[in-house]
């Protein structure tokens, strides 16, 4: 689904963005640089992710924020930004997010990097400074690092690496990150709808102690496609690995006349599967903002929260 969007929206933000989640200092010394951090320190050191029982936050990731809650009185929850690896930390965005009561997914995307070097850690100088801006900023962020691994659209998705060396360089740009002082940061383990293609999640599982949540990626591109049918058996996939909280984080429905009912069916599945938040794109081909129906229907998800 990124790629898609990516194709048709060009939505990658080439400044490094970085909303989703950020990075230069001194190098870690090679004792540190080893160290696991443990659940232990996970728990201590970072945000707990924002779920309770029965409560569905409402996200929409769009080009212009400010507008759409201008023309809809929608306050999203939460919304999402996309950056190159070596991007600078996008501050002044999370906070114009922040504003609107929003909280910022920044997806890091390692385009154009080893993962082999990110791994061995030749590239923490750019991970300290996302560190020092993220303590700087003070607000809390979501980071998806590396997203849609298991697909082989990307560089460094099925095919293209070893899931043994997404792990390690996934594993190594958390504990930098954490070691070099980033605080606020919700990990974000994002994933796409599970295929015939794609690779097999328990495979590229970075472990609890690196993720908050796992957030899933797809499109309900049929007037019948529902939850079920587009996330249902990677969801099921995922607890049979993990019970750790689940999001969609990207998640677009096409447009017609069954949109309205789609979103409410999606919001009705959330809740009963404990999904802890739904990010809608409103982009190009999926946009949905001129449609008063389907906005009705968020409107009354995002005031439930």
């Amino acid at each position: 689904m990124r790629l898609l969007a990516i194709m048709t929206a060009g939505l990658v933000i080439a400044a490094g963005v970085a909303t989703a989640l950020f990075l230069r200092a001194d190098r870690p010394s090679p004792a540190h640089a080893n160290t696991p951090v443990t659940q232990t320190t996970r728990d201590k050191a970072q945000v707990r992710p924002q779920a309770t029982a029965g409560r569905v936050r409402v996200g929409v990731i769009s080009y212009d924020l400010p507008l759409f809650v201008r023309q809809t009185a929608i306050h999203p929850a939460l919304t999402a930004k996309y950056l190159n690896w070596g991007a600078p930390f996008p501050a002044a965005e999370i906070r114009a997010d922040h504003r609107l009561g929003a909280t910022t997914a920044l997806v890091l995307e390692p385009r154009a990097v080893s993962p082999r070097g990110i791994a061995a850690g030749r590239d923490n100088a750019f991970l300290a400074s996302w560190a020092r801006a993220e303590r700087k900023l003070g607000l809390p962020v979501i980071l998806a690092f590396a997203p849609e691994a298991n697909g082989h659209w990307y560089t460094w998705g099925k095919g293209r690496i070893s899931p043994a060396l997404y792990k390690r360089m996934y594993r190594k740009v958390h504990d930098v990150l954490l070691r070099d002082g980033a605080r606020r940061v919700t990990w974000l383990w994002q994933v796409n709808k599970i295929s015939r293609k794609t690779e097999r999640l328990s495979l590229l599982w970075p472990g609890r102690a690196y993720v908050n949540v796992i957030g899933l990626d797809g499109q309900l591109t049929k007037s019948w496609s529902t939850f079920y049918t587009c996330f249902g058996p990677t969801l099921a996939q995922i607890r049979r690995i993990t019970r750790t909280p689940v999001m969609l984080s990207e998640v677009a429905v096409v447009k017609g006349r069954a949109l309205p009912a789609q979103l409410a069916e999606l919001f009705s599945a959330a809740h009963k599967e404990h999904i802890t938040a739904l990010d809608f794109f409103d982009v190009k081909t999926w946009n949905f903002d001129h449609d008063r129906a389907a906005l009705t229907v968020l409107r009354r998800a995002a005031k439930a929260r």
